[in-house]
């Protein structure tokens, strides 16, 4: 997980949600009501208000936020791939995997009879996610005992005060650290260690990374530095991985020549 920059509301957004929220305001109490008379009605109501934070616009702008275009994304929580309803392809053939598929989350869960039903339509509430952190997810929200969330949105706050990716050269391995109680939650809830695809995934991007730094370290040259240092770019998938082995190199290097120099 890396901090993103939350990039301005989406036009259709900041032209509408007004009268968005003043329909689920106005239908909300009787749409949570079966037993009101017209709570199927303001139910229609609501849902077809509430559902517009999927609207294209609003999608296409939170895949341009966490990825390379409106198809091509990453998973705010895992960093994996996520593509948006279209063909991905892979070596030697096509593939429609769920996998593939991005999610549009709630950071605050969109749930009509709870506390946060006002924030479904909120810019700063809706993220980017592959389908296994968002069932995950799901409506798990604690609160830490000064009432504030567990949970860690990435862009708000910068995951690295809540993980530390620590790199073992030894076994071409990258370890997710937790040094917040946030972090450890949200860790432990993803199954972010260990979750099969997730972490198969990850490792191929995580050898490619040691790969480079280790060509790189062999023969000095600058072209193997700079494609390494090109996985570090923040809307390609486990940039927070890539980053440590990057970090990781050129500390060694840098250790190296300053023994060589004793």
């Amino acid at each position: 997980m890396i901090h993103v920059n939350r990039t301005a509301k989406p036009d259709i957004l900041s032209k509408n949600e007004v009268a968005w929220n003043k329909t689920l305001a106005d239908n909300r109490a009787e749409a949570i009501n079966e037993a009101a008379p017209n709570h199927q009605q303001a139910l229609r109501n609501y849902k077809n208000a509430q559902k517009h934070y999927s609207d294209p616009p609003i999608k296409d702008a939170l895949m341009l936020m966490f990825g390379v275009s409106v198809i091509e994304s990453k998973c705010a929580y895992c960093e994996t791939s996520v593509f948006s309803g279209e063909k991905r392809v892979n070596p030697g053939k096509l593939s429609v995997d769920s996998n593939d598929e991005a999610q549009i989350e709630h950071f605050y869960p969109e749930d009509p009879k709870g506390v946060y039903w006002d924030k479904v339509l909120d810019w700063n509430n809706l993220l980017i996610v592959c389908p296994p952190c968002n069932q995950k997810k799901s409506n798990h929200f604690p609160l830490d005992v000064q009432g504030q969330p567990l949970w860690i949105d990435p862009t708000s706050q910068d995951p690295l005060q809540h993980f530390v990716y620590k790199v073992l050269p030894n076994t071409w391995e990258v370890e997710i650290l937790c040094i917040s109680a946030q972090g450890k939650y949200v860790r432990r809830t993803l199954d972010l260690s260990n979750r099969s695809g997730l972490k198969k995934s990850r490792d191929q991007v995580i050898k490619r990374c040691f790969a480079l730094a280790r060509i790189y370290s062999l023969t000095k040259e600058a072209e193997w530095i700079d494609a390494l240092k090109d996985e570090c770019d923040p809307k390609k998938p486990f940039s927070a991985f890539a980053k440590a082995i990057y970090d990781w190199i050129q500390q060694a290097m840098m250790a190296n020549l300053s023994r060589s120099t004793q």
